[in-house]
């Protein structure tokens, strides 16, 4: 059981890698109340992009509509 809780020490740390250098959490600086706002809607981002990760990891061919929505896709879209 140990073992098995230790495996998921590695999702926490490339969630964290992606939380900071991703979405680049530490360059905010707000007031309380927003930063909890903003921590939270990044947090939900950072879940994401983790998913998006694995998934290109594992099946690289895989469609970006396994995890992303239509909204999500065309956001990426205009960026590019």
């Amino acid at each position: 059981k140990i073992l098995r809780w230790y495996t998921y020490r590695w999702r926490v740390e490339d969630f964290h890698k992606i939380f900071k250098s991703g979405c680049q959490c530490e360059r905010y600086r707000l007031a309380a109340e927003g930063m909890k706002t903003l921590l939270g809607f990044l947090s939900v981002c950072a879940v994401e992009l983790l998913q998006v990760t694995y998934l290109h990891r594992n099946q690289p061919d895989a469609p970006a509509v396994e995890i992303l929505s239509p909204l999500q896709i065309q956001v990426l879209r205009l960026d590019s």
